[in-house]
C-alpha cells in the first residue's frame, strides 16, 4: 500500500480546485471591496450547489482513477523488496534504480493532470461566480486554454511546481502557497472570462 503515498500527494493537484472554494469566496470579497467574512466564504458553494457538487464528484472520480493507475504502474514497474511508507523516498526516489517507475508515474500523472487542468482551469471560479452548469464551465475552461496556450501552459507548470514545493516541505509550505495559488487562480479566471476570452 506504500504506493498510496505518492498517489495521494499527486492526487491533491486534481482535487485542489474544489478544495479552494472558500479561498475563491474570499478573493471575490476582496475584489468587490467587501469586508472579509470567512463564514460567508465557507458557504460560497451554496450559490450554485448542484453544479459545484457535481464538479466535486467528477474530481473525486478522477482522484480514484489516478489511484488505480498509480497502483497499476507500481505493479508493472516496481521490482524490489516490499515497500514501507518510511523507506519509500529513499528506496524509490533517491536510489536511482527505479527510474522507469518514476518516469511512468510522471507520464501517467502528467497526462491526467493536463486533462484535468484544461477542463478545470476556470471551472470552479466560474461555477462559484455565475449560475452556470458544469458542462458550460468546462467548455469555457477548454476555450480559455485554446485561446491562450502559452500562458496556460506556463500557468499549469507554475501551479505544479509551486504545489510540489509546498508538498515536499512536509506540506507546511501549502499553508502559504495554497491560498496564494487560489487567489491568483481567481484573478486569472476574472481576467480571462470577464475579458471575453
Amino acid at each position: 500500500m506504500a504506493y498510496l503515498a505518492p498517489a495521494l500527494l499527486g492526487g491533491f493537484l486534481f482535487v485542489a480546485p474544489f478544495a479552494a472554494i472558500a479561498l475563491y469566496g474570499i478573493s471575490r470579497q476582496l475584489e468587490r471591496g467587501e469586508r472579509i467574512d470567512p463564514h460567508e466564504a465557507m458557504g460560497a458553494w451554496r450559490a450554485n450547489t448542484q453544479s459545484i457538487a457535481l464538479y466535486g464528484l467528477m474530481l473525486a472520480v478522477v482522484l480514484i482513477f489516478w489511484e488505480r493507475v498509480a497502483a497499476i504502474v507500481f505493479a508493472a514497474f516496481y521490482r524490489g523488496e516490499p515497500l514501507q511508507v518510511t523507506n519509500l523516498v529513499t528506496s524509490v526516489i533517491f536510489s536511482g534504480t527505479h527510474l522507469p517507475l518514476l518516469l511512468a508515474l510522471g507520464a501517467a500523472g502528467g497526462l491526467i493532470a493536463a486533462v484535468v487542468f484544461v477542463l478545470s482551469v476556470v471551472t470552479m471560479p466560474l461555477l462559484l461566480d455565475r449560475p452556470v452548469d458544469v458542462v458550460t464551465a468546462a467548455i469555457t475552461s477548454v476555450r480559455c486554454c485554446l485561446r491562450n496556450p502559452g500562458a496556460m501552459l506556463l500557468w499549469a507548470l507554475l501551479i505544479a511546481v509551486i504545489t510540489w514545493i509546498g508538498l515536499l516541505t512536509l506540506m507546511l509550505g501549502l499553508v502559504l502557497v495554497f491560498p496564494w495559488l487560489a487567489h491568483a487562480s481567481w484573478h486569472a479566471y476574472r481576467a480571462m472570462v470577464s475579458s471575453g476570452q
